[in-house]
């Protein structure tokens, strides 16, 4: 698979805004990217509203596991 990153930035899980957890694509609204996510956090690595996330934007190039 082959990405292009178009931004990254640090940022606090309570600062993530909703055009970014939408287009994670799991989600359909800000609330449920949080619950879903500090449920992840917290069964593994511990979770705080103030803790740093790398938020990564990227387009994919090309994805060689594509079955047609």
């Amino acid at each position: 698979m082959e990405i292009e990153t178009i931004d990254i930035a640090i940022t606090k899980f309570c600062y993530v805004y909703e055009s970014f957890a939408l287009a994670e694509g799991e989600n359909d609204s800000l609330e449920a990217w949080r619950r879903d996510n500090q449920q992840y956090y917290e069964r593994n690595d511990g979770f705080s509203f103030d803790m740093l996330l790398v938020c990564e934007r990227f387009n994919l190039i090309e994805d060689n596991n594509l079955i047609i």
